[in-house]
């Protein structure tokens, strides 16, 4: 019995890297909503910049405090409205679709991509032919097909206020003479952002990388809370923190779960030290 329990951590990795499909699938999926959320990231850098060319400072503060306001409603509420909207039937993001013509417009495309999904069976006309019909309301999280596209369209516009604010004071150690030197020599708005603003935030843009990364990895609150402990249709949208709560309480795998901790540690560890050496922010 004890050489069982010596070598029982060492079958559980060995279990976790050979064996284990769905834990590598969590983890596919984390990457691709790691991807999108690195992606959701513009819009805030956008809108510090916006605010922080706002000439007028009594206008600027508003919009600063406006931006703070939202920080103290709970992350889990804004969930919560976001799966009311995602509801088939009386849910907003359908309402505005009927509203619009947008639900027979995504009919019809994904109709006609069905017509062609011979040309590419295993691509995007296949993924997206028969995913909308005519005269039926999307089961936006309850479709294996729909419920990764519901994750990453999650909070649109994707202007994040904690972003917003770090990229902000970032910006406003720029002094008024510096961009008065790149008017005079014919800078125009790309330019100062390319050459004056962008270096100086790249650092702040780097640690909120890393954190989105970890999020995405570690998260699981979010999936949970929109689709469930099982991470949606047949776990279509599962994340590897998901994926290490459910063999610890649900399936009772204590000693399996400590090995999956271990593994996401040790990724978490190299994707940021490989996010470090990629992104090297101006001195």
């Amino acid at each position: 019995g004890g050489d069982v329990d010596r070598y029982q951590g060492a079958k559980n990795f060995v279990e976790l890297m050979t064996e284990d499909r769905a834990f590598w699938q969590s983890f596919s999926n984390a990457m691709i909503i790691g991807g999108a959320n690195i992606i959701k990231m513009l819009p805030s850098i956008i809108t510090a910049v916006c605010l922080h060319r706002v000439r007028n400072e009594r206008l600027q503060f508003i919009y600063r405090v406006g931006f703070v306001v939202p920080m103290v409603i709970p992350m889990l509420v804004t969930v919560l409205l976001w799966k009311a909207f995602y509801e088939p039937t009386n849910g907003v993001i359908n309402y505005l679709l009927r509203a619009t013509g947008g639900m027979e417009l995504l009919a019809w495309l994904s109709t006609a991509a069905a017509g062609m999904s011979s040309l590419d069976p295993s691509g995007m006309l296949a993924w997206i032919g028969n995913l909308f019909k005519a005269g039926e309301n999307p089961a936006w999280l309850g479709s294996p097909k729909l419920a990764m596209l519901s994750l990453i369209l999650w909070g649109f516009p994707w202007v994040g206020s904690f972003g917003v604010l770090v990229y902000l004071a970032c910006l406003q150690q720029i002094g008024k003479d510096i961009y008065e030197a790149a008017e005079v020599d014919g800078a125009n708005w790309f330019h100062k952002f390319r050459h004056i603003e962008l270096p100086l935030i790249l650092k702040q843009v780097r640690v909120m990388m890393i954190l989105v990364i970890m999020g995405s990895i570690n998260d699981a609150g979010l999936v949970m809370a929109l689709f469930g402990i099982e991470g949606g249709p047949g776990g279509a949208v599962q994340v590897p923190a998901l994926f290490m709560f459910r063999e610890a309480f649900l399936s009772q795998r204590m000693g399996y779960a400590c090995g999956i901790g271990v593994v996401l540690f040790s990724i978490i560890l190299m994707m940021t030290k490989l996010n470090h050496w990629l992104i090297k922010p101006a001195e």
